[in-house]
């Protein structure tokens, strides 16, 4: 197997734009480069729909639209879709609801770098990042 990140496509969604960049720049140093930001859920919706990524990073508390609906929105777009939810640690009753939604993960902020790869490796890697 090939290591392929490089070909994925990852869309990070989150109100913080700190945030954002500092999940972006994680991603980059790891070579992946087909990385698209949205600040709303309303905004995932519609970047997922004309980018359709292999994993999408979304923020449990964001405004116009919760991370859980965001979520469940984007499965409704896409049943297999690569969801990874993004919370702090009092947020533990979201997170449990979003699993229960079908989320593959979550990360814990302030964003540790070998924790995001991690969970990309591990729960996402049937729809991006490797080739035979």
């Amino acid at each position: 197997m090939e290591n392929n990140q490089e070909n994925g496509k990852i869309l990070i969604c989150g109100t913080i734009s700190s945030e954002r960049d500092m999940l972006k720049s994680i991603l980059e140093k790891a070579n992946y480069i087909n990385i698209f930001e949205s600040e709303s859920g309303p905004e995932a919706v519609e970047a997922y729909k004309s980018n359709v990524p292999d994993v999408v990073f979304v923020d449990i508390e964001m405004s116009q639209m919760s991370g859980l609906d965001t979520l469940v929105h984007l499965k409704m777009i896409d049943k297999n879709a690569c969801v990874i939810m993004m919370s702090t640690l009092s947020q533990q009753e979201q997170v449990i609801e979003a699993l229960q939604a079908g989320a593959a993960d979550f990360i814990m902020k302030p964003f540790r770098e070998n924790d995001v790869l991690e969970t990309i490796a591990k729960r996402c890697q049937r729809k991006v990042l490797w080739k035979e």
